[in-house]
């Protein structure tokens, strides 16, 4: 198409010069030939006339064709700018509707986040009214448990001061019940040396001076054995002499004669009574030699000091033994004779009292509160 441009234009520059030389020529020849030329320059004017309609056909033609491929560059440049605009308006299209899909798009996107705006206000409001929820059952279950708590703690208030109370019964029944041992046991103590000695933690013994109807010999004799009766101990208490009877746990006497075949006896473990002879025997009034009456006093002591009648004859708490006197009487029936343990007003098992029963009495009064 550039081509046939370019030709057109060459066309349209040299022909006019070509023609006005030709012409200019045709002249020329037509002056010197005159008619010799006439009819040649006829002929050549006729031809150059055909070559210049040519041409011009020509001309004519390349210019229709320079219009016809104007006007198909014109259709092709429509075409080309129809096609444009279409595409254009396609593109337009498009870019609406991508535009429109944007926007629908957007708004799926704005109502997807209104949703989930939604949805998570929704969520948290159920996170919140569960937070709630959770902190009002986690207050009801903590007040719950607190006043399970202060019950529980109540009930052990009223257990544990219902146990004070039934310990404070029971010490209380435990206090009047020894201070009721107590009672019975200084009542006891009146009459009976042992317990005075465990009330007190020691045991004094008081010696009635011997009366001058008592053999001389008994003097010496009952000093060695009370001697060794001082600061002896027994039942785990020490034993003293003591010279004032307002002092004595055990009081020590003298009997002259009990007219009968009694030697000596104890009277509730406090009071002892020592037989220093008799007259049984032949009418008159005879002194105990000193073995005698060493024998009498400390089975009687025995019996103050807690021990009953013992069947072996070797024993000193044997209930009867055999008697010398001063002079030495040859009579049979004055050999033996019974040394007694009265009765009591209490059992008679009292005064046999075993080791238990004396820790028991010294606990009683040294131990307890």
């Amino acid at each position: 198409m550039n081509n046939k441009i370019i030709t057109k234009s060459r066309l349209n520059i040299q022909p006019p010069n070509k023609i006005i030389f030709m012409i200019i020529s045709i002249g020329v020849v037509v002056g010197i030939g005159g008619v010799f030329g006439y009819s040649y320059l006829e002929d050549q004017q006729k031809q150059l006339q055909s070559k210049l309609d040519t041409e011009q056909k020509n001309t004519q033609q390349l210019e229709s064709q320079k219009k016809q491929e104007e006007l198909k560059a014109q259709q092709v440049q429509l075409q080309l700018q129809q096609q444009a605009k279409q595409k254009q308006v396609e593109l337009d299209q498009k870019q609406q509707e991508l535009q429109q899909q944007q926007q629908l798009l957007l708004q799926q996107q704005h109502l997807q986040k209104a949703q989930q705006d939604i949805a998570n206000f929704k969520q948290q409001q159920a996170q919140q009214q569960q937070a709630q929820l959770q902190a009002q059952l986690q207050q009801q279950a903590q007040q719950e448990q607190i006043q399970q708590e202060q019950s529980q703690q109540q009930a052990l208030q009223q257990a544990q001061q219902l146990q004070d109370q039934q310990q404070q019964s029971q010490q209380q029944q435990q206090q009047a019940q020894i201070q009721q041992e107590k009672q019975n046991y200084i009542t006891y103590a009146q009459s009976n040396a042992v317990i005075s000695g465990l009330i007190k933690g020691y045991i004094n013994f008081y010696v009635e001076p011997l009366p001058s109807y008592a053999d001389p010999s008994i003097q010496q004799g009952i000093n060695n054995d009370l001697s060794v009766l001082d600061g002896h101990t027994i039942v785990g208490l020490p034993v003293h002499r003591v010279y004032d009877s307002s002092q004595a746990d055990i009081y020590i006497s003298w009997i002259k004669d009990y007219g009968t075949t009694t030697l000596g006896h104890t009277v509730f473990g406090k009071l002892i009574e020592v037989g220093l002879g008799t007259q049984n025997c032949v009418g008159i009034w005879q002194p105990f030699s000193s073995w005698t009456v060493e024998k009498i006093l400390w089975h009687e002591l025995g019996h103050s000091f807690g021990y009953s009648h013992s069947t072996d004859p070797n024993n000193i708490m044997f209930a009867t033994q055999e008697t010398n006197f001063i002079p030495s009487v040859e009579n049979s029936l004055c050999q033996e004779a019974s040394i007694s343990n009265p009765n009591m007003s209490w059992d008679q098992n009292f005064w046999s009292m075993t080791s238990q029963q004396y820790t028991q009495i010294w606990n009683i009064f040294h131990n307890s509160s």
